[in-house]
């Protein structure tokens, strides 16, 4: 029984290195040369590249989001130290 969940679990690795050395081989090597090429890149409008590698509105809004709320708390951080310091 062991010894088929050893196989099992060795078919499932082998499956999915098989997969990885497939996406790495067969395609990623493509990217740099044939899909993503300066030409293409060149040939598109501003708002298609942004669109593409631009931050979207919703990740934006998180984003500033997060700042002002790390903002308060380094501030507080810097408080609460004075506050230690001060004892």
């Amino acid at each position: 029984m062991m010894i088929e969940k050893y196989y099992k679990l060795s078919l499932i690795s082998f499956i999915a290195y098989v997969n990885a050395l497939v996406i790495h081989n067969g395609l990623l090597e493509k990217v740099p040369h044939e899909i993503f090429t300066h030409t293409i890149v060149s040939e598109q409008s501003a708002k298609t590249i942004s669109y593409i590698a631009g931050e979207k509105e919703k990740d934006t809004k998180k984003r500033l989001d997060c700042e002002r709320k790390l903002g308060i708390l380094q501030k507080a951080l810097v408080a609460l130290e004075n506050f230690r310091n001060n004892d």
